[in-house]
């Protein structure tokens, strides 16, 4: 592993991370239980997109 794939796949886990939060925050109003589950589902989500396309791009951030 190279060091800009390095750096670009914790970029994306960093952008994963900050969109999971925000969207957790909107949902933890409305359900507690059901929301975090969810949640965890649309992180994992967002971060192999994110993987993904920092592997096929280096450039995308």
């Amino acid at each position: 592993m190279t060091e800009p794939e390095l750096l670009s796949i914790v970029k994306s886990f960093i952008f994963a991370s900050i969109l999971t939060l925000f969207i957790f925050m909107i949902n933890s109003r409305r359900e507690v239980e059901n929301g975090f589950y969810k949640n965890l589902s649309i992180f994992f989500l967002f971060f192999t997109i994110s993987y993904v396309g920092a592997r096929v791009n280096q450039n995308i951030f």
